[in-house]
């Protein structure tokens, strides 16, 4: 950890510095002090900033010291401001391929192995965790509600078609095999990935919603991440790679699929409306294209784990 003044310093370096890397929910500058490189992590962009700030500081914490060639170093938060410095990490972003597959089945069985480790005090619940199956249906139905009072195109889509598919879903008779309660890294994708040609390590940049979860949602997420271009060969692999590490239950995944794929309708909305908002049609166009998508997913619900490749991957 570095101290106060420390700190200051490197995010007054940064404030001058050109963004390295921005995404939808935050920016990240490179800053070089005493000849050591520092990222700079400004979480000011979302309404929410501070909550991400702190989950995935407390997240690094954890993680970094049991898995330092993997995660970042999380080394000061900026007292008032919603800026944090970590160790810089090298690398470049991978291409959803076998080989990254094979790093990411590898990542999420060193944390499940870790979680064995850990007890759940020291870490915080994953950003909407679900334990019970009922509780996703309770989150998509607050989203879709909330989404009703965005503007004219994303509020009719709300009610006229995603409020509809989940009201036509089969209420849960009970859960559908256990979850598997592990740490989880949510936003489980190659989009938040960096590979180390040098040091052939895979590292992971992004732990904004990390905390306890089910690992049955974990990889319907990362399956259903709209950033991800799945080939059917890569799928089947996650997939068989992610029931040997968890012992997933078959049923219980294909009972939380349509849900979470509602849940991305909604996520992808959101993105519409802030779109929208911001006079961006062509954005908002394409999310709204593909929130259809995940509803018609959810229409759809799978029957076994091969119509969830099908829908993915487009086999």
């Amino acid at each position: 950890m570095l101290i106060e003044g420390e700190v200051a310093e490197i995010i007054a370096i940064a404030q001058v510095s050109p963004v390295a890397n921005s995404g939808g929910n935050s920016t990240i500058k490179k800053v070089n002090l005493g000849g050591r490189n520092y990222a700079v992590k400004d979480y000011s962009g979302r309404a929410n900033g501070h909550e991400r700030l702190t989950q995935e500081f407390s997240a690094l914490t954890l993680v970094h010291p049991a898995l330092p060639d993997h995660f970042p170093e999380p080394l000061g938060i900026a007292p008032g401001s919603l800026e944090a410095v970590h160790s810089w990490i090298d690398g470049v972003r991978p291409a959803l391929d076998a080989h990254t597959v094979d790093h990411m089945l590898d990542l999420a069985k060193r944390l499940h192995a870790l979680s064995s480790l850990v007890p759940i005090a020291d870490s915080l619940p994953a950003t909407d965790q679900v334990l019970l199956l009922g509780d996703i249906a309770s989150q998509v139905r607050t989203r879709a509600e909330a989404l009703v009072l965005e503007p004219h195109e994303v509020s009719e889509f709300a009610r006229m078609k995603l409020l509809p598919a989940l009201d036509h879903l089969p209420e849960f008779g009970g859960e559908a095999g256990p979850a598997m309660l592990t740490l989880s890294l949510s936003d489980f994708g190659a989009h938040n990935l960096l590979w180390d040609e040098g040091a052939q390590v895979m590292r992971c940049v992004d732990l904004e919603f990390f905390g306890w979860d089910d690992a049955h949602k974990l990889i319907a997420d990362a399956l259903l991440h709209p950033l991800a271009s799945w080939t059917p060969a890569c799928a089947e692999a996650f997939l068989a790679g992610a029931f040997n590490i968890y012992q997933l239950d078959e049923q219980r995944l294909l009972g939380l699929w349509p849900y979470l794929s509602l849940k991305w309708a909604t996520i992808t909305l959101a993105r519409a409306a802030r779109n929208l908002h911001s006079g961006a049609v062509a954005p908002a166009a394409e999310s709204m294209q593909r929130a259809h998508t995940y509803v018609t997913y959810a229409r759809r619900s799978p029957e076994a784990l091969s119509d969830i490749v099908s829908q993915v991957a487009g086999s």
